[in-house]
């Protein structure tokens, strides 16, 4: 799938991807992401609410882009909830933080734009921030040993180790 630059219009005529709005649009969804760990954004199959039958899948593009990350569409099955808990095939986003640089609690903007070969569309707007890194210490036996060199693969029989 082809990602548009700004200024470009896509083949479906929508409009030229823009810059991050400020302040941000009403009904921005937020959601916090880990440094390099994809996260889920979203999913989205066109569904009958009354009988839950499968009518159709759709694509997801990008409207506008995001800057500290990497947004990738797929297809796959999802488990909805709900009034209809089935298994449809959806197009899916996820989110990678990708800017080392980052703090945390900055964010990156994106829009997205759902639409199916039957003109069925849904647009979203979605603020990601990165979230803080949790300190991790490895404890053995009651002592610290989180910036300890490796424990040796064997000992012999009163060698010493040291931790």
């Amino acid at each position: 799938m082809r990602d548009f630059g700004a200024g470009e219009v896509s083949p479906g005529g929508r409009a030229p991807l823009e810059e991050p709005p400020s302040p941000l649009p009403p009904g921005t969804i937020t959601r916090q992401g880990a440094y390099g760990v994809p996260t889920h954004v979203v999913a989205y199959a066109y569904i009958n609410p009354f009988t839950c039958a499968f009518i159709e899948g759709g694509t997801l593009t990008k409207t506008t882009l995001e800057t500290k990350g990497k947004v990738e569409f797929t297809t796959e099955n999802v488990k909805y909830g709900g009034s209809c808990p089935y298994t449809y095939p959806s197009a899916v986003a996820r989110y990678t933080w990708g800017d080392a640089a980052a703090k945390p609690g900055d964010g990156d903007f994106f829009s997205l734009h759902f639409a199916t070969a039957s003109g069925v569309t849904a647009d979203s707007n979605w603020l990601f921030a990165l979230k803080p890194a949790v300190g991790v210490r490895i404890h053995r036996r009651g002592i610290d040993i989180t910036d300890k060199k490796p424990l040796p693969s064997h000992a012999y029989l009163g060698e010493r180790i040291d931790l």
